[in-house]
């Protein structure tokens, strides 16, 4: 009875344990879930909220930028082609291995005797060789190799530093849009207090009705500046995201750095002392010096393949043939030779002699016997080419006068950017300053013409024209300091002083 009893409610227990395991285990399920999608917008709420300096700007276009990409592959090229140059005194080897089974009449290669049967044999052979001296080539070339990665490491150089003086250009146009966006904003805000107050002086009878439509509509024309102003943003953002090959889906938002505005008198810097400073800083000119560099060590080797080449060579070669024999022992063979008469009697001339017993020669007593060994020098004189060496001097020689042509052209273009720039940020720099002098200026006349709206001395009109004027100065403050910075930047570039803000 107790047994009977004690299996219903053991069953019971079993039941109940395990339908509280499956339910704890799907509540577990459930809230690992619930957490994972919750870690997944908090980490989606933060790549939202993440910001990226000028400096991790320029890093990620730096690691995704296509034309830098290819600039550096262009140097694991010369890396390679530097390879390849210091491989070139090394000495090379290599095997032969040739299995052949030959039909009909056909030579014996362990006796160099025909045979007209089926011949099946075996060659193998090592052969190496080093180049002992080739006119000079060798070591110019390593020379020149090593010039040609130094340049190309330039060219990479440059790259990265016009793509980082171009994000910058675009990451200024970020803040500027963004601050312009702010100064829309206020100028709403401000407006809509204007028409507030307006209101209500009509409602208090102190003002016409009809002083208000001037207000209404800069209002309306507020709004539709921040309209234009948030689609300024997008587009600056766009073309950042371009510019540093980022997913244009992706959230961005750049960091807005506290900018204080250079004090330095700018016009006391010479286009000759920047020139000067730059070209030891400039990478585009470091490469155009090295390639002219490497245009003449080209010229050497060029005349060095009109020079001697020695090589020492070496082998080692053996072989095997189906038909080789080897004398297993000898026995004897009776040769007759005609009949001998003597003393009126006839008898048979027959001589017994040795006869060798043949069997194949073993595969690797083969191997071992026609083992050869041989070493040597070759010399390689020159007598003749067809005028070809001396075609290729003479073009290495128009290279070295190309490549200083082009290392003038790419001083002259600097000198020229140099002077470009340095005109542009001194204008700048006055257009900035007069600039501020308007905003001051028109922010007075505002406040006076606020005073006289609020006394009833003017009307609307002359408020709103005031204001817009003003408006119209906070622009170009705005417009004059980015531009002034950027061409700071520009000139602290041909410093050689990396672009940060």
């Amino acid at each position: 009875m107790w047994i009977e009893n004690f299996k219903p409610i053991k069953m019971k227990k079993i039941l109940f344990l395990f339908v509280c395991a499956i339910s704890a285990t799907t509540i577990a399920a459930i809230t690992a879930t619930t957490a994972t999608a919750q870690g997944d917008i908090d980490a989606a709420g933060i790549r939202a909220l993440q910001t990226k300096t000028l400096e991790e700007c320029v890093q990620y276009a730096a690691d995704h930028n296509i034309q830098l990409k290819q600039a550096n592959l262009s140097l694991r090229q010369a890396d390679l082609q530097a390879w390849s140059a210091r491989s070139a005194v090394l000495p090379t080897a290599s095997g032969t291995f040739q299995p052949a089974v030959n039909f009909g009449r056909s030579v014996d290669p362990t006796t160099n005797t025909f045979a007209s049967q089926t011949i099946f044999s075996n060659q193998y052979s090592v052969s190496a060789g080093a180049t002992l001296y080739a006119g000079g080539t060798i070591k110019n070339s390593i020379i020149q190799s090593s010039v040609d990665v130094l340049a190309a490491k330039a060219d990479q150089a440059n790259s990265l530093n016009t793509l980082a003086l171009n994000v910058a250009t675009v990451y200024l146009q970020v803040l500027l849009t963004e601050e312009n966006l702010k100064i829309t904003n206020e100028r709403l805000a401000q407006t809509t207090r204007q028409l507030s107050n307006i209101n209500k002086l009509i409602a208090s009878g102190s003002l016409p009705a009809g002083n208000k439509l001037d207000v209404e509509a800069q209002q309306a024309r507020d709004e539709q500046s921040i309209v234009q102003a948030e689609n300024a943003i997008a587009l600056a953002y766009l073309n950042l995201k371009t510019l540093m090959n980022y997913p244009p889906n992706e959230p961005l938002k750049v960091v807005q750095p506290d900018i204080n505005i250079p004090t330095e008198n700018i016009d006391n810097i010479t286009v000759e002392g920047l020139y000067k400073t730059a070209l030891d800083k400039q990478p585009q000119v470091q490469a155009a010096e090295l390639r002219r560099k490497s245009a003449e060590i080209a010229v050497a080797v060029a005349k060095g393949r009109s020079l001697p080449t020695v090589q020492a060579f070496g082998s080692l070669r053996t072989n095997y043939s189906s038909l080789a024999k080897q004398v297993k022992d000898f026995g004897t063979q009776n040769t007759y030779f005609g009949d001998v008469n003597f003393g009126g009697t006839t008898f048979p001339l027959v001589v017994t002699q040795p006869r060798p017993n043949l069997e194949n020669t073993p595969y690797f007593k083969q191997i071992d016997e026609n083992f050869s060994q041989a070493v040597g020098v070759s010399v390689n004189v020159p007598i003749y080419q067809a005028n070809q060496t001396r075609i290729g001097v003479e073009r290495a020689k128009l290279l070295v006068e190309n490549t200083d042509l082009q290392a003038e052209q790419v001083r002259r273009q600097l000198n020229n950017d140099i002077a470009t720039a340095l005109t542009n940020a001194k204008a700048a720099q006055r257009t900035y300053l007069a600039a501020e002098k308007t905003e001051k200026a028109l922010s007075l006349a505002f406040a006076n013409a606020e005073k006289r709206f609020a006394a009833g001395m003017s009307n609307s009109f002359e408020l709103t024209t005031t204001r817009s004027n003003l408006d119209a100065a906070k622009v170009n403050v705005l417009t004059a300091k980015y531009d002034y910075l950027f061409r700071v930047k520009v000139l602290d570039f041909y410093k050689g002083i990396a672009i940060k803000l």
